[in-house]
Order: C-alpha cells, then sequence, then structure tokens
C-alpha cells in the first residue's frame, strides 16, 4: 500500500528524477544569474541547496557539479564565471552521458553564456550543436567562438572554430537540400 495514500509521507522520488529536477533547476540559476546578475538568485537558498546536493546519494556526475554552481551562484561577492562555466561543461557531460540530450546541450550554451568573453566554451557550445543536428544555433556559436578567440590571439581556438564551422561544407554536405557556399565569417 502506498503509504502516501494512507497520510504518510510520500515516497522519494526516484534517483533520476531527483537527478532531472535538480539539472532544471540548476539550468534555471545560471541563466536567471546571466540574465538579472547575482540580484536574481538567494544566497542562502543557494547554500541550502548546496548542502542538500553534497548530502545526496543519487549520481555524483550530476550533483557535485551542481553543488559547485549552487556554492558560486550564491557566493555574495558574484560568482567567478569561470568556475561556473566548468560546472556547466562538467554537467553537459554528465547530461550526454546519460542520454538527455537536451539538457546537456543547454548546458553548454549556458557554460558559454557564463563566461561570455572566452571563446573556448563558445567553440563547446557549437561543436556539440553540430554534433546533435543543431546546424543553426551551433553557427552562431562557432562565429562567435572564432571572433572571440581571434580578439584574444588564439589562433588554435580560432582556427577550431573556423574548421568547425565550414565542415560540412568540406565533406560536401548540402544544408537543407540546398547547395550553399560556406558561410562568410
Amino acid at each position: 500500500m502506498d503509504p502516501a495514500s494512507e497520510g504518510g509521507p510520500a515516497a522519494e522520488p526516484p534517483p533520476a528524477d531527483r537527478a532531472a529536477a535538480a539539472v532544471d533547476r540548476g539550468l534555471r540559476a545560471v541563466l536567471r544569474w546571466v540574465g538579472e546578475g547575482p540580484a536574481g538568485l538567494d544566497p542562502g537558498a543557494m547554500a541550502e541547496w548546496e548542502r542538500e546536493l553534497l548530502l545526496a546519494s543519487w549520481d555524483p556526475g550530476a550533483r557535485l557539479p551542481l553543488a559547485v554552481l549552487a556554492r558560486e551562484l550564491g557566493e555574495p561577492a558574484g560568482p567567478e564565471p569561470e568556475r561556473v562555466a566548468w560546472a556547466c561543461l562538467c554537467v553537459t557531460e554528465w547530461a550526454l552521458e546519460n542520454g538527455v540530450v537536451a539538457s546537456g546541450l543547454a548546458f553548454a550554451e549556458a557554460a558559454a553564456r557564463a563566461w561570455p568573453d572566452q571563446g573556448r566554451y563558445a567553440w563547446a557550445a557549437g561543436r556539440l550543436l553540430r554534433a546533435h543536428g543543431k546546424d543553426e544555433e551551433a553557427e552562431v556559436w562557432l562565429r562567435r567562438a572564432a571572433r572571440l578567440a581571434g580578439r584574444a590571439g588564439d589562433w588554435e581556438g580560432q582556427a577550431r572554430s573556423l574548421v568547425e564551422l565550414v565542415r560540412p561544407w568540406q565533406e560536401g554536405a548540402p544544408r537543407d537540400g540546398h547547395e550553399e557556399a560556406a558561410p562568410a565569417i
């Protein structure tokens, strides 16, 4: 008999449901910070969430990077973009390995938004989006990555971005059923 139907405590959701809910919460928090700055997040709530994540027993591949996000986003002085971006890519890796592709790609884009001056995160987002058939979104990130890398003097990053940007045309793949020229930068 279900204890919840008898007025008893509700059963804990399965670990996969807890992970999915936490990943969604983490993505919303990062995007809120990107859009509104640290004023959009409650440091006390972030500290409590970090504590919950560290004490939980479900998949550490998702929960530990989310705990880093909670810690960073709860910093009263504001988070360090480098740490937020890194933690986002860790969640991306976990999500893609566990078949949660939409969340993984969303976190890759969140990493690039969290550290908008770092071309390598834009490149990673573009490359992952391209690998999952999201060519239009990929082009936006790859163009951004090439520009950022060029401004920073990161010639390797710029070359990687440009190669990834034109790869479909090098391979002779038509876009949307049409033969088109490679995109201009």
